[in-house]
């Protein structure tokens, strides 16, 4: 129990303390880390600050420009050797070195361990290029003097100029800070192990008080689990108001509650044996009595099943029956949309064929009147003719009398030469006509001929119109027939389709009717079926109650060799 206690204790301190170990070392290591940043940081501001100082002292001078006259260094009329007493000042109070640069030549700095000074010495030429191209230089572990130091150049310019003509160095040795930073973080660290030193103390006291009152409740539980419940109920720890406090007063209302169950349990395990023993025997009874009745509500259902499925075969009849009549109607219906469509059509072909035979007749008419003005035509063409020869006959006589006046003209001589000209005017005007009608002849006789041939064309045309006009009128006459067909079969499909929508409802009301009858049966055998997978699970139960009862009794006498455990 002592190495237990101790265990206890332990791990409690350990958890107290480890977190706050592990805690204060992070915080030790991260504030050292950033001490150390923190503190080089301020150090190179130190030297810019103090280089930055310098050169303001140097520029407020203001009295020339720098310039170099032997080993010293002027400003103006100013010879600036007695700054080396200042930075040998700046050097005591901050223990910073300080050196003015002219280009990359030391020419003022402050004195070193050994009384000298490096007046005249040069700087690393890669700083003196950055910092005479106009950029400052801080960096750390730089060699100066055989030490590493920490180092700062900024620009030196000529007076009222950006000029940079050279530099001004701060610098201080890297061991000086390193040493300040290790004292400041070596304090942080004994503070942190006192912390510490404090948090254990209070871990050790605490662990033992809470211990106590855990071992405590543990010496009950491990009596209950022994079945020992004669032992006193824990005394530590039931005053205090947190969660040990709880536990405690939880034990003891755990040892106090469980004592009294099993107190109550040995009482009731008797009359549970007596009751286990009714069961069985009824349990039996009732198993016999249900085999019987599941054999017979077995029978009913099969019955109701077979009843079902006929009862379903009947309907799927019924509606394949009224699935075709639908097509029947379906059918009869376009049918008799058929049947309109082609009266409709009849009735327009019956109105085409009067308009055509009405403009048959009309053209029959008109080749008529085309005939008589063709027969005119050729009447008026032989009148022209029989002109034609009178004008061609009184053209010849004409050429005879001129011929003659011009013989008569000939034999008067002189006197006759004008009437000789003019008889000779009128042969030529005889011969013109002549020769028009000639012309008009053989003209008329060509249209005679063509308008010959225009009648004979007219008159076969309306010989052709006479046959069209018979065969139209046949046509009309046979297609006046078929509409009355057509008229016949409409009102015949009219009849079938009222046929077709009577049996149509009865075969609805007849599908209805076997549907409801169907819906019956499957209900009833659904039921049956329930009943009888009920009675086999009322069975199934009973056997279960059977079979429950047998292990009840069991279970009862184990359950009583189980209480005998426990020492009240």
């Amino acid at each position: 129990m002592k190495m237990k206690k101790f265990g206890l204790k332990g791990k409690l301190m350990l958890l107290a303390i480890l977190p706050t170990l592990i805690i204060t070392i992070v915080f030790g290591v991260a504030t050292a880390i950033r001490m150390d940043n923190a503190m080089t940081s301020s150090y190179k501001t130190s030297l810019r600050t103090a280089a930055c100082s310098v050169r303001n002292i140097l520029q407020e001078i203001d009295d020339g420009t720098y310039h170099v006259e032997g080993d010293a260094l002027w400003l103006g009329p100013t010879d600036l050797s007695y700054v080396n007493t200042v930075l040998d000042e700046l050097y005591e109070q901050t223990q910073m070195y300080s050196t003015i640069i002219i280009n990359d030549t030391r020419m003022l700095t402050s004195v070193k361990n050994n009384g000298e000074r490096a007046v005249g010495t040069q700087i690393d030429p890669g700083i003196a290029s950055k910092v005479m191209g106009g950029e400052e230089h801080l960096a750390t572990g730089v060699v100066v003097g055989g030490k590493k130091c920490v180092v700062c150049y900024v620009p030196l310019y000529q007076p009222k100029t950006d000029e940079v003509i050279g530099a001004v160095f701060t610098g201080m040795n890297q061991s000086t800070m390193e040493s300040q930073i290790r004292t400041t973080i070596i304090s942080i660290i004994a503070i942190g192990i006192g912390i510490m030193a404090l948090v254990i103390v209070f871990a050790i006291i605490f662990s033992s008080r809470l211990a106590r009152v855990i071992i405590a409740s543990q010496r009950v539980c491990l009596d209950l689990a022994d079945g020992n419940f004669s032992r006193e109920e824990v005394s530590m720890g039931t005053k205090r108001k947190d969660e040990l406090g709880e536990m405690a007063r939880g034990v003891n209302t755990v040892k106090l509650k469980v004592g009294e169950a099993i107190v109550g349990i040995r009482d009731n395990i008797d009359m549970l044996l007596k009751d286990a023993d009714g069961l069985t025997k009824t349990a039996t009874t009732t198993s016999d009595t249900m085999g019987d009745l599941s054999n017979a509500v077995t029978g009913i259902a099969d019955g109701a099943t077979s009843q079902a499925q006929e009862v379903t075969t009947a309907a799927d009849h019924v509606s394949d029956i009224l699935a075709k009549m639908e097509m029947v109607n379906q059918n009869v219906d376009s049918t008799e949309e058929n049947t309109v469509e082609m009266t409709k059509a009849s009735k327009s072909v019956i109105d085409s064929f009067s308009h055509l035979i009405s403009d048959i007749e009309s053209s029959i008419s008109n080749l008529d009147v085309i005939v008589e003005k063709m027969e005119a035509v050729a009447n008026a063409v032989n009148d022209v003719t029989v002109a034609a020869d009178d004008i061609n006959g009184i053209a010849e006589q004409t050429n005879l009398l001129s011929l003659n006046a011009s013989i008569e003209a000939a034999r008067a001589g002189e006197a006759g030469q004008g009437f000789a000209v003019v008889a000779g005017e009128i042969r030529q005007l005889a011969d013109q006509s002549r020769q028009s009608s000639d012309k008009i002849n053989q003209i008329m006789g060509n249209l005679k001929i063509e308008t010959a041939e225009a009648v004979e064309m007219v008159r076969e045309l309306n010989d052709i119109m006479d046959r069209q006009k018979a065969s139209s009128s046949e046509s009309r006459d046979s297609i006046e027939g078929l509409v009355e067909n057509i008229e016949q079969t409409k009102n015949m499909v009219t009849d079938i389709k009222n046929s077709s929508d009577e049996v149509k409802n009865l075969c609805a009301s007849l599908n209805d009717n076997v549907s409801n009858l169907s819906a019956i049966s499957e209900e009833n055998a659904a039921s049956s079926q329930e009943t009888a997978a009920s009675v086999e699970q009322i069975s199934n139960a009973v056997y279960e109650v059977s079979d429950m009862s047998d292990e009840l009794k069991k279970l009862s006498n184990h359950l009583a060799e189980l209480i005998d455990f426990f020492k009240i």
